[in-house]
Parts: structure tokens; C-alpha cells; sequence
């Protein structure tokens, strides 16, 4: 529903809004860098949102071992963007500094 996808959004709005979710990869000369990481099966069934294909076989279906990734940026701290984490262990996470502050409470 509508009312699901906004921050603060009309308690009113029940009209459907389906969303798409994506998970990026950033691939040049050898190296990839993963924008933004997703959510899990866990995550999904707490929001009602069907998962149809998890960040982690996405990116192995396009030659990329998440396990292996050495970079992830956050693009913001959502559920739908900075899940996952355990899929990338190696990894050196980049947010923005307002981005923690916020998501810290400390704004």
C-alpha cells in the first residue's frame, strides 16, 4: 500500500503502490563495487514484500562473490538498501556522514 512506501505517509492511503527493489553493481576494469545491499527473506515477510531474487544470487549470476567484496556504498539507511550484511564479511561499508547521524538519532 501507498501508506507503507513514504516515511510519515497518509495513514489514509491504502491504495495499492507495488515497488521495485535493486541492488547495483558497480563493475570496471576487473574491480566491482556493490551499491546498496538489499533485504533478506526475514525482512520480507515482516513488511508483507515478496523477495524474488535475494542480492547475494543476483550477484553470483553475474560472476560477482559477495563474500569477496571489498567495497559497498550505502546510498541511505532504509531496510531496502542497507540489509544483508552477512552476505558481504570482507567488505569496507561507505555512508555518508548526515546519513549515520540521522539513522543514529543524533540530527
Amino acid at each position: 500500500m501507498a501508506q507503507e512506501n513514504f516515511i510519515g505517509g497518509d495513514p489514509h492511503d491504502d491504495s495499492p503502490m507495488p515497488l521495485d527493489y535493486f541492488v547495483w553493481a558497480l563493475v570496471s576494469n576487473g574491480r566491482a563495487v556493490v551499491v546498496d545491499t538489499g533485504f533478506d527473506e526475514t525482512a520480507a515477510q515482516r513488511r508483507e514484500r515478496t523477495l524474488l531474487n535475494g542480492p547475494d544470487n543476483g550477484l553470483k549470476a553475474i560472476g560477482i562473490d559477495p563474500a569477496r567484496m571489498e567495497d559497498v556504498i550505502l546510498t541511505h539507511m532504509h531496510y531496502d538498501h542497507s540489509g544483508n550484511h552477512n552476505l558481504f564479511p570482507a567488505a569496507r561499508y561507505h555512508v555518508q556522514d548526515d546519513e549515520i547521524a540521522f539513522a543514529a538519532g543524533v540530527t
